[in-house]
């Protein structure tokens, strides 16, 4: 897949919307409900009258996940690894911590880390140097009056280039190298639950901490599976609470206990960018993988056959019903751009059996924005910048209308508040449109270049761009 076709899809994948102001016993990360729609929120409308910036905060690095509330504060993450909370009134920064391998170690081992982190620093500089000299070296040995001292220069280089290869390789969950490229390592939202917030990042360090930024505890998942199913590196997929466990998306599905870190179980394989979906079956949670496996998060079994995968994003759950639409893989390992619902019911043994509902064949444009799923209509976004309005009970199509109809491209996910559909493309523009069989435009804003869907939290907005973060109302 080329950088611009992962530049679209990112955006999709990585972003989350939730509205801010959960209780404490409830849980907010990636798209709360499941569907994009923030029950209870009621943003401005961007580009009307009244609507106005009321502060923007410029962060150090860049970072695709989309801000989360953790009380008071709006926590964002940057590259490569850090968390970074600030105050949701002002905007001033409140603390920001790492997350990195040797954050996992107890404090015995960790200064131990830091040294070794200095060389593996050193090393990679070093790495570059080496590699510029023996393109020179190269050449001198291409002339015949190259000498024998030439071949020894040479071969001392590739000496030190293995050497630095081998200390790569042995402290490998140190290194953060660059080919993760706009994805990075930092897209993956964070979930917050009781108080804390749990992060997740690409190195594989998963960390709690609470609103004061104090470190509950970090731990290491080990190393991100390659390739992935779409592409070949990176990882996008959020963390995400099930029935009191946190489930987390990383090289395997895994539960984990929220109140120490452990790993309660290990499920599947996970090569997915998509997050998975938790539906609910029988008055208790069930979650389903971007690879169609229907999973206890209690204790990490498949409790049902598989349904039709997706590439690049998640399925979709609303209650017992679950949506994969998008560039769907079916188990008998077709491929096309379809939309299936299902419905899910638990049989007397407990298995889940899903019912097809609906399908249909989407057209040849790709989606890689989740879908917006309301009682009413299923918003989908295609990349040129075109929205399709579908009915959520038969999938047929009621209207389509133009998101962005210049410089068309894929975007991250919609979300609505107080019937109103927010848009946003990377390239800094956002349109609000009506929640309607045909939707009107109600207003449009421009802010700088970003990649993550904006948090409505009650009648404000906070837009994480990859220079700033805004707080809009």
């Amino acid at each position: 897949m080329s950088v611009l076709c992962s530049l679209r899809w990112l955006s999709a994948v990585c972003v989350a919307v939730f509205i801010g102001s959960a209780s404490a016993s409830e849980s907010s990360g990636w798209r709360t409900g499941g569907t994009g729609v923030v029950v209870g929120a009621t943003p401005p409308i961007l580009g009307a009258p009244g609507t106005d910036i009321r502060w923007k905060t410029a962060t150090v690095n860049w970072g695709n996940a989309s801000p989360v509330r953790l009380g008071s504060l709006i926590c964002i993450t940057e590259e490569p690894v850090s968390l970074t909370c600030f105050d949701a009134a002002s905007g001033k920064h409140k603390w920001t911590a790492p997350n990195r391998y040797m954050d996992t170690l107890p404090p015995s081992e960790a200064a131990e880390a830091s040294d070794i982190l200095a060389v593996l620093m050193r090393d990679r500089l070093r790495k570059e140097q080496t590699r510029t000299e023996m393109g020179m070296v190269q050449r001198e040995l291409r002339r015949s009056s190259a000498g024998a001292d030439v071949q020894q220069r040479y071969d001392g280089l590739i000496n030190e280039i293995n050497s630095i290869a081998e200390r790569e390789q042995q402290f490998a969950a140190h290194v953060l190298s660059d080919e993760n490229g706009v994805i990075g390592y930092a897209t993956a939202t964070p979930v917050v639950s009781d108080g804390h917030i749990y992060a997740l990042f690409g190195n594989g360090v998963l960390s709690k901490f609470n609103e004061q930024g104090d470190r509950i505890w970090s731990v290491w998942l080990g190393a991100p599976i390659r390739p992935m199913q779409g592409y070949h590196t990176g990882t996008s997929a959020s963390p995400l609470m099930a029935d009191g466990v946190l489930v987390v998306p990383f090289a395997q599905l895994r539960g984990v206990d929220p109140t120490d870190g452990r790993v309660l179980w290990t499920g599947p394989k996970y090569p997915h960018y998509g997050t998975p979906a938790v539906a609910t079956v029988g008055g208790s949670a069930v979650v389903i993988s971007p690879g169609g496996e229907i999973i206890n998060p209690k204790d990490g079994t498949e409790i049902g056959d598989d349904i039709a995968a997706l590439e690049f994003i998640g399925p979709v759950a609303v209650g017992d019903r679950v949506y994969v639409i998008g560039h769907t893989r079916y188990p008998d390992r077709t491929v096309a751009s379809h939309a299936t619902a299902y419905r899910l019911q638990r049989q007397p043994n407990g298995r889940i059996e899903s019912t097809i509902l609906w399908e249909r064949k989407l057209g040849t444009d790709r989606i890689y924005a989740s879908p917006l799923i309301t009682d009413e209509r299923i918003y989908l976004l295609y990349t040129p910048g075109y929205v399709e309005v579908v009915n959520p009970e038969t999938g047929v199509q009621i209207s389509t209308f133009d998101g962005m109809p210049t410089a068309r491209n894929g975007s991250p996910s919609m979300v609505l508040g107080a019937d109103k559909v927010l848009l946003t493309f990377e390239v800094g523009l956002y349109r609000t449109f009506t929640d309607a069989d045909n939707p009107q435009s109600l207003g449009r804003f421009v802010l700088d270049e970003q990649r993550a869907t904006p948090l409505l939290d009650d009648a404000r907005i906070y837009v994480r761009s990859l220079q700033n973060l805004y707080c809009i109302e």
